[in-house]
């Protein structure tokens, strides 16, 4: 089987992503936080190595965690309907949805209190003709398919980027998770 390479998501972002807007908004926000005469520029650009490097993650499994909160796939974490060690393939239909993720910086610096920031990654993904493998409360592994993502980085109220929109990509012919994607279990009554 060949591996394959994975979608990083921070491949969505540009290459030269300054965080000097979301270090100028944190400033005037709180404005005692730390002098003005620091070298700002340098600790935003600190600050983008650092966010796009926790941003340096799997997008399929990514998509895979919101996958596994639709209710159409949260009835397999039932084991009333699906037994312990049944497998289900399911299919899904062309869907598009959008998944926020929030990484936060922790920010320190000499003779300043400590600060963090929280941004917004949002994720717009269309993805068609893929199917999943569930297993146990599991979603384990998927098939085929095509996507296209575009993702939007926002600190506050102050846009960082554009929504960029990938390329669509092919789907890897199969992909596993390992570790699997636990699904959560059905609202009650569903």
């Amino acid at each position: 089987m060949t591996e394959r390479r994975a979608i990083r998501i921070s491949d969505l972002l540009p290459e030269g992503l300054s965080l000097g807007p979301a270090v100028d908004q944190e400033m005037r926000d709180n404005p005692n936080s730390c002098p003005a005469g620091l070298a700002w520029d340098f600790i935003a650009d600190e600050a983008s190595g650092v966010l796009r490097g926790l941003l340096d993650c799997d997008l399929i499994a990514l998509l895979a965690q919101g996958w596994a909160k639709a209710n159409a796939i949260r009835a397999y974490a039932d084991p009333a309907k699906h037994p312990p060690g049944e497998t289900a393939i399911v299919h899904l239909a062309e869907h598009e949805f959008v998944r926020e993720v929030h990484p936060v910086l922790k920010v320190s610096v000499a003779g300043c209190p400590p600060f963090s920031m929280r941004f917004t990654l949002a994720l717009t993904a269309k993805v068609r003709g893929l199917a999943l493998s569930i297993e146990s409360g599991h979603i384990l592994a998927g098939s085929a398919g095509d996507a296209s993502v575009s993702a939007q980085l926002k600190y506050g109220a102050c846009d960082l980027t554009d929504a960029k929109e990938s390329r669509k990509v092919a789907l890897p012919g199969r992909f596993v998770f390992t570790p699997s994607i636990p699904i959560p279990p059905p609202a009650n009554g569903a």
